[in-house]
């Protein structure tokens, strides 16, 4: 093999190597993997049906990464202990919390471009303003989407 021959094979597989890495950490792996590195918090083992979107892989100005799922109502407060909470406004029997946001109250679950992903209507149960381990802030909303099942819609943004 002549000296451009091997640079051009050294470059082929440096650029797949980039690539498939940077393809795992922006999606290509696990949803599960993606939603936790993002949003920095770890799920309940009932989550389930993620869907992510965002641009928090990017590098300049304003980013976020959006992130909606179910989990089992059972599995609120594991959820609810990972959080951060600043501010809250949920409609649930453990209101230990004070505190109160607005901003993300009267929004859907499927806000942000989101499919639904469960069947009926879903029950607004509360919002959470939260400071984040990954960015500038995080925000949760909650849903009571059937019996025993939760959407849950996350939003880290970075300024």
């Amino acid at each position: 093999m002549t000296g451009w021959g091997i640079r051009a094979a050294f470059v082929c597989v440096l650029s797949s190597i980039v690539g498939l890495a940077w393809g795992y950490e922006n999606g290509l792996g696990s949803s599960r993997n993606r939603c936790e590195r993002e949003h920095g918090i770890q799920l309940p083992a009932s989550a389930h049906d993620f869907q992510c979107k965002g641009d928090a892989w990017g590098g300049f100005m304003d980013v976020g990464a959006r992130a909606l799922f179910l989990i089992d109502v059972s599995d609120l407060p594991s959820l609810l202990k990972e959080l951060d909470i600043s501010e809250k406004n949920l409609l649930l029997a453990d209101t230990s919390n004070e505190g109160l946001n607005t901003d993300f109250a009267s929004d859907t679950p499927t806000r942000g471009g989101f499919r639904q992903i469960w069947e009926g209507d879903a029950e607004p149960m509360g919002t959470a303003r939260c400071g984040s381990k990954r960015g500038d802030s995080l925000n949760v909303g909650l849903w009571q989407v059937r019996d025993g099942l939760v959407a849950v819609n996350l939003h880290t943004d970075w300024n």
